[in-house]
């Protein structure tokens, strides 16, 4: 089932998700002794989350405010926009997918929004 994340036990389960995607499998930040991985801005972002009996099996976090990441990792980001548009007006995080859930005919009959699971 697909919905935003509002209680706190799916906050909690967002750091240990964060740090799987990106320490151990995308390289982005340091390993953390608590595994746990606090993004910087996540007091401000909106988390689209997958769940599987109360489990996080997949997430999306969007935010409203620059700056993004995307911001720090690509100099000049807005010199790579169309002609018109100088600014972002939101930033949105790859969808995170737990590695155990990533066949799409294991994770999208569960989870597809198209399925009506949608809250």
């Amino acid at each position: 089932m697909f919905k935003f994340a509002s209680e706190d036990w799916e906050f909690e389960q967002i750091p240990p998700v964060e740090l799987r995607t990106f320490v151990e499998e995308i390289p982005q930040h340091k390993a953390s002794p608590t595994h746990r991985l606090v993004d910087k801005f996540h007091a401000e972002n909106t988390y689209l989350i997958c769940l599987n009996d109360q489990k996080i099996v997949g997430m999306l976090a969007a935010r409203g405010n620059r700056p993004f990441s995307l911001d720090q990792k690509v100099p000049g980001l807005d010199t790579h926009l169309p002609a018109g548009r100088t600014f972002v007006k939101s930033g949105c995080w790859p969808l995170t997918v737990s590695s155990g859930v990533r066949a799409a005919a294991r994770f999208f009959p569960d989870c597809s929004p198209c399925s009506g699971n949608m809250e």
